[in-house]
This record gives C-alpha cells, sequence and structure tokens, in this order.
C-alpha cells in the first residue's frame, strides 16, 4: 500500500515521497484508552501513524492552499478568491463546481482531510438587508485530497418557487445557479466537523487532532444534500481497502433527487460485503423501475429500526440533511434506541436534545 510521507531535506524544503508501509497498529500510536472506546493524545506520537492511514493523503502543509493562505475559520478576513472553471449537472437541482486556484497556485492542493467543509462567502441582497450582507454556507468538497490545482464541490441548489418551505430559494445557492465561468467566489476554510482518518479511526469532536474514536461499523443516515460528506467517506475508504463496515440509509424526494446515484450503486455493487446501501424515496415516479427493497414513503422509527444494528462500543451512526430531517432523526434516536449519544452517535441536533 502506498501512502505519502513528508520529508525534509537538509535546506529544510518539503517534498513527498512514496514509501510502502504496513497499516500502523494502535500499538505504535502511543494512545491511551479512555471510556468510550475513544483515544487521546498522550507523549510524543507520530503524526503519520495517525493522519496517513491507508486511505487517507494528508497533503504537505507547504503545498496546501489554506495553509499558504492561512485560512482561518474565525477569521472572516482572511478569504481565497476561487474561480469557477466547470460545473457539471449531478441531478436536476444539484451540481458539481470546479473551482480554480488563484493563479500561481496550480501545483496546490485544498488541504482539506476527507468530509471536511469550506465555506462559500459572498456579500448578497437579503430581506434583512437589500444593500447586501456577507452571505456564508458550508459545503463539502467531494474531489481527492491531492487533487492539484482545483477543488470539486457538490451543491444542491434551492431555486425559488420550487420548494414551498423556501419560497424564495437559497440566498447563496441562486447566487451559484447563476454564476458564469470565470467568475470568483470567495472561500474560507477548512472547517472541522466529522474526520474521516481511515481503518476506523473518525474524529467526532472539535477540538484537538487526536480526539479520535476507533469503529468497526460505520452508519450514515442522510437526506438529499446531506449526501455529500458520506459519499466522500465511502469512495475513498472502499476503493483503498480499509476494513470498516459501512451502512448507507439515504432518504429523497424522488429518484431524480438521488446524489451520485450510480457511484453509490456501484460501489454496493463492488463492496457487498463492506457496504450496506439502502433507500427511501418519498413520492416514487416510476414504481416499475424501483428496487424491491426500496423504502416508500419518509423515514420512519419502524425503518430505522429495523435496519439499525443493536447498539454497541464498535458501532457510530451519524447523519446529515435538512434541518427538519435532522431533527426527526434525533428525536427517533433519544425516544426509540438506547444508543450512547456520548460513544455511538454523532449529531449535533442529538446533543441539542441531551445536553
Amino acid at each position: 500500500m502506498l501512502i505519502r510521507l513528508r520529508l525534509r531535506n537538509l535546506r529544510g524544503s518539503k517534498c513527498f515521497y512514496c514509501v510502502s508501509q504496513e497499516r500502523p497498529s494502535f500499538s505504535d500510536m502511543k494512545m491511551s484508552k479512555k471510556p468510550g472506546n475513544s483515544f487521546s493524545k498522550k507523549g510524543n506520537i507520530d503524526e503519520h501513524k495517525v493522519m496517513n492511514t491507508p486511505s487517507t493523503y494528508v497533503a504537505d502543509k507547504s503545498l496546501s492552499l489554506f495553509e499558504k493562505y492561512k485560512t482561518d475559520p474565525k477569521d472572516e478576513t482572511a478569504l481565497v478568491d476561487l474561480t469557477l472553471a466547470k460545473k457539471t449537472q449531478l441531478t436536476h437541482d444539484s451540481y458539481v463546481f470546479k473551482l480554480d486556484f488563484p493563479e500561481g497556485n496550480e501545483n496546490m492542493v485544498m488541504g482539506t482531510d476527507i468530509a471536511r467543509v469550506i465555506r462559500f462567502c459572498k456579500v448578497l441582497p437579503t430581506k434583512e438587508d437589500p444593500q447586501g450582507t456577507m452571505v456564508m454556507r458550508y459545503y463539502t468538497v467531494s474531489s481527492p485530497v491531492d487533487m492539484k490545482g482545483s477543488v470539486e464541490v457538490p451543491i444542491k441548489v434551492y431555486r425559488a418557487n420550487e420548494d414551498p418551505k423556501y419560497p424564495d430559494g437559497g440566498i447563496m445557492t441562486s447566487y451559484l445557479d447563476k454564476m458564469k465561468i470565470g467568475q470568483r467566489i470567495k472561500v474560507l476554510g477548512p472547517i472541522e466537523r466529522l474526520q474521516y482518518y481511515g481503518n476506523g479511526l473518525v474524529r467526532t469532536g472539535e477540538k484537538g487532532p487526536y480526539d479520535i474514536v476507533k469503529k468497526n461499523h460505520m452508519i450514515f443516515v442522510a437526506a438529499g444534500s446531506g449526501i455529500t460528506p458520506y459519499y466522500r467517506i465511502l469512495k475513498d475508504a472502499l476503493e483503498h481497502n480499509d476494513p470498516t463496515k459501512f451502512t448507507l440509509i439515504y432518504s429523497n424526494k424522488t429518484e431524480d433527487d438521488i446524489m451520485f446515484e450510480k457511484e453509490l450503486e456501484e460501489l454496493a455493487l463492488l463492496y457487498p460485503h463492506k457496504f450496506t446501501y439502502k433507500k427511501a424515496i418519498t413520492y416514487p415516479i416510476n414504481f416499475e423501475e424501483l428496487e424491491e427493497d426500496t423504502h416508500i414513503g419518509k423515514l420512519t422509527p419502524e425503518y430505522l429500526l429495523e435496519h439499525l444494528p443493536e447498539p454497541s462500543e464498535d458501532i457510530l451512526v451519524t447523519n446529515m440533511g435538512p434541518n427538519n430531517f435532522n431533527k426527526f432523526f434525533a428525536e427517533f434516536i433519544v425516544k426509540h434506541t438506547s444508543y450512547d449519544p456520548i460513544t455511538q452517535i454523532f449529531s449535533r441536533d442529538v446533543d441539542s436534545l441531551i445536553f
């Protein structure tokens, strides 16, 4: 298995070098175990043994765009201008935006780990401020972390008068939908949320790079564009022989709303022993073409109880989707299951109900 390590020559410059390295063991990491199968930093930990697991590539900081421009998430003035280079349609209302780095940075990588998000920033008119105010929205990077010169971001567009819940559409996505090739958008990041390091190592906290847990089975419950961070994890892990088992329960309004549909189906066919894929369609367009095990209607507590395994310290369940969906899932977890909200669940909505 080839992974990349950072080396420093006598002059202090950095380069990448590919070497063959065995999968690191926990005994090598010098970590101390705490309740809930979590691990924390102790002593001198070799950063590469944790971060450069076979299914994860962490860019050399000297080649990272975000490191170069020092985009501190708390510093709203530290922004990078990215240029729209290509827009590829995924579904009737979602696209992959390919954004090029500033001129002269063609050999740079974005500097984001798997499943981390970046923040788009733009001064736009709003109801509260017709003259314009800074609008910020979070989006997950889907391109490989070692992709040079550009970054790809899948985004669902909320257009005006298409959804009664959002009659005016999305402020940011309405703007992005109208962007022309060559136009620029300011980006801030990366923002730390759920991070997956490979080999079942996942960081669910927001403080400290070694606040990680080890899980053998990860369960993703997603709706709509909430699939974006999970697709990135699934593709990277499964294609790099990660031993972790994954289950995805993915809900959409119609078949036409499924993002990365072909890619997810292909992963399920290629890795049937490691990846279980369940779909739920609220309003089917064509019943005859649906797979037999497709759930018709919104997700229900009964359906989730049927497809979620018994609580275990080896399991982590996490969710992502629209606010109403996240609220439903949080209430389901709290009222209908015995999952430990600290060690077996990663959900801000669950946290808000309990703590």
